[in-house]
């Protein structure tokens, strides 16, 4: 996959970093412990093989992914909703990810206490987690990539870089 638009958007993005939704984190981890979980998983069946890859080559082109415990949480929910062997499959793959945060500055998990989260506007509309991904955002310049169109709306509201897995062109 060649598009010179991500390749500029991990430039400007490359220190500041990238933040998935939590749907597209559970893409992502099941595409890389078996490709074959993306069609077998129920919450993915918005999804095909090439956007796994186009998440992939996306993040592929980052230094840092940044997440919160807000989005975690929603991934761990999402992933844990298939059947065995899968499920554990996922949510050790998840475990592992965030288990290596700790040890490296590939991935970051920023903080915003719940409270805060709940008493910004975006909150009703949003949830909890999004309204998160919208605070790492703001704080941290990173880009957001998303299949949400209500929280692709807001990010473009705040001129907030985002990009929606959905609309890019894969062939």
């Amino acid at each position: 996959m060649k598009n010179t638009w991500i390749e500029e958007l991990a430039v400007r993005h490359r220190e500041t970093g990238v933040v998935v939704d939590a749907g597209l984190l559970v893409l992502w981890i099941a595409g890389s412990v078996d490709r074959s979980l993306i069609a077998r998983h129920k919450r993915l069946g918005t999804y095909r093989m090439e956007h796994y890859d186009a998440l992939r080559f996306i993040l592929s082109r980052f230094s840092r992914l940044l997440t919160t415990p807000h989005v975690l949480t929603e991934a761990s929910n999402l992933a844990g909703q298939t059947s065995q062997p899968a499920r554990d499959q996922l949510l050790e793959a998840l475990a592992q990810m965030v288990a290596a945060a700790g040890e490296s500055q590939k991935v970051w998990e920023k903080h915003t206490p719940a409270q805060v989260l709940c008493e910004r506007p975006d909150f009703v509309l949003l949830g909890i987690a999004d309204t998160a991904l919208i605070e790492v955002a703001r704080e941290c310049g990173a880009l957001v990539v998303t299949d949400d169109n209500m929280l692709l709306a807001r990010l473009q509201q705040e001129e907030l870089h985002s990009l929606s897995i959905l609309r890019l062109e894969i062939r």
